[in-house]
């Protein structure tokens, strides 16, 4: 028989079993540190989450806000609240009043306003994802929405889109992007020299994919908001034309496939803040009292509007003509003839989508170019409701149906004309041609507007916006043009909301070179914003406001 092995002493026995304890605890606090490793790892290169501190993003992306329902209209829209969080003011600084984007109602929700019958609470900006990893492996793509460091201040993080690519001259003239690679130095130009150089082919327009155009798009009118005491804005072209009905409180129109080709337009009636304020005093008044009269679509942003207590110098508004429009419908089919119709204008030119109804084949044409002919076959097919959305953005057109772009070469090059006219006071029309149909929700819409300015404004107005008699008086040609010149690995960035934007247009740092630093070099920049993940609560009831309850709609890709 072996020997038998001695016992361990009681006391080993108990650090035996203490052992395992021992090398759990340390296996959690590896795992934990691990954890945290990965987290900073994930944060210094991959991902990255962000507030958006103001609104020179907006609408794509807010900033400090107060959400808000036009106490005249009912349309909800959003006002900048950046203002409450600036330092230096004596006192705490509020949003007190605001003019609806859709009716130009001025609400008053200060303590001692009219409409301060409820709280209208300030949010903190959209927080957003940014992955850093697309530009460690793939160039920046012009559109992309950016977070960079400030070229003058590298603590400060900024977002904004990136709209110059390195190599290339980037001209802002008249709201639109144009590019070459021809060696133009930057420098300031009048938009007739842009018209000479785009039809020499010196410059080239930077059209915006329909996904880009989709979430840049800007809300004009709303036709189910209907402000009371307010003409309708759609009206028809014949006063004669009895084929036409107007439905649902006015909200929606109807033909009836007789008649032959007839059409309805679209009037930009825009009552003043001081309007609204005689009407309320005189309550027995219309507005056609008033004689409001049809004007020229604008780049106005109610989210500009907000006017603070203790009072802050107001900001520039609604100071350009746009003529990139877009109109948005429900089209209601109840037979298989005829054409439905669409139509915008831009300088005098008509722009026109013609859709078979019983096809579906849609025909595009350009009343300034008649070489201009496209087809493209729609998914409409005879009785049925569809989602139809027509645009003319960056010398294109564009055609979606059921919220689906169509594929077809639309774009054109340089317009003969590109100033208004008169029949740009009615800039968005809608017809028939023998077909019984009924246009629901109907949207007008317009593209961003990018200030062609070092300081946020610039001239593209004539004193008047509603008499085309005295627009001869003023030389659209004469807009001021700007350009930035970009070497290797330098990039332009411009605010969506260009009128309160610090953005390329005016910073003024200097390289080391001696040059205007307008530009992000590549090394500045952080990464692309991908997501909204987190906008702030909403009111779940009406009572009861939950700020974990998140508001769904504003989630979503950041196009």
């Amino acid at each position: 028989m072996g020997k038998k092995k001695p016992e361990k002493p009681a006391k080993d026995k108990e650090n035996a079993a203490k052992q395992p304890a021992k090398d759990g605890l340390r296996e959690t606090i590896e795992s934990v540190a691990i954890a945290f490793i990965l987290a900073f790892l994930f944060r210094t290169f991959e991902a990255e989450a962000f507030v958006i501190p103001t609104g020179s993003m907006a609408p794509t992306l807010m900033g400090r806000h107060k959400d808000l329902v036009c106490k005249n209209c009912r349309f909800p829209y959003r006002v900048s609240a950046s203002a409450e969080e600036r330092e230096g003011h004596g006192a705490k600084c509020e949003v007190v009043s605001s003019v609806c984007p859709q009716c130009r109602y001025e609400m008053r929700f200060g303590p001692t306003g009219p409409d301060a019958d409820e709280p209208h609470a300030s949010y903190r900006g959209d927080r957003i994802i940014v992955a850093k990893y697309p530009y460690e492996f793939s160039e920046p793509q012009r559109w992309d929405v950016a977070v960079f460091k400030n070229p003058n201040q590298a603590k400060q993080n900024y977002i904004k889109r990136l709209v110059g690519l390195p190599n290339e001259t980037l001209v802002i003239c008249k709201g639109d992007v144009f590019t070459s690679r021809d060696g133009l130095r930057g420098d300031e130009w009048r938009a007739s020299d842009v018209n000479e150089m785009q039809r020499a082919g010196q410059l080239a327009i930077e059209r915006k994919p329909p996904e880009k155009v989709q979430a840049m798009l800007q809300t004009v009118h709303d036709n189910n908001y209907q402000a009371p005491r307010m003409p309708a804005r759609w009206w028809p072209d014949r006063a004669e034309d009895d084929h036409w009905t107007r439905i649902n409180d006015d909200k929606g129109l109807e033909h009836d496939g007789q008649g032959g080709e007839s059409w309805y337009s679209y009037r930009h009636l825009v009552p003043t803040p001081d309007d609204w304020r005689k009407l309320r005093r005189q309550r027995k008044q219309t507005a056609e009292d008033l004689e409001i009269d049809a004007e020229l679509i604008t780049d106005f942003y109610g989210y500009n509007t907000g006017e603070t207590s203790p009072p802050e110098p107001s900001p520039a508004r609604y100071d350009h003509w746009v003529g990139d429009l877009a109109i948005e419908c429900r089209l209601a089919i109840d037979g298989t003839k005829g054409e439905a119709l669409l139509a915008l204008v831009e300088g005098g030119c008509f722009f026109e989508c013609r859709i078979d109804v019983e096809t579906g084949m849609a025909k595009l044409s350009i009343s300034d170019d008649p070489a201009f002919e496209r087809t493209v076959q729609t998914g409409i097919r005879g009785p049925g409701t569809y989602r139809v959305q027509f645009a003319n953005i960056d010398d294109q057109l564009l055609l979606w149906v059921g919220g689906k772009p169509l594929e077809f070469d639309g774009r054109f090059g340089p317009l003969a004309n590109d100033v208004p006219t008169a029949d740009d006071l009615r800039p968005v029309r809608l017809g028939s041609n023998g077909a019984a149909l009924r246009f629901i929700d109907l949207r007008v819409r317009r593209d961003v507007y990018y200030i062609a300015s070092r300081h946020s404004r610039d001239q593209n107005l004539p004193s008047s916006l509603s008499a085309p008699e005295t627009w001869k008086d003023f030389v659209f040609d004469n807009a001021p043009a700007i350009g930035f010149r970009l070497d290797a690995d330098q990039f332009l960035m411009l605010g969506d909301n260009s009128p309160q934007s610090a953005d390329s247009r005016s910073w003024q740092g200097v390289d080391e070179r001696g040059h205007t630093e307008h530009y992000v070099r590549r090394d500045l920049l952080i990464g692309k914003a991908v997501f909204i993940y987190w906008p702030h609560g909403v009111r779940v009831f009406s009572d009861w406001w939950f700020p974990f309850y998140p508001n769904f709609p504003r989630m979503g890709l950041v196009r």
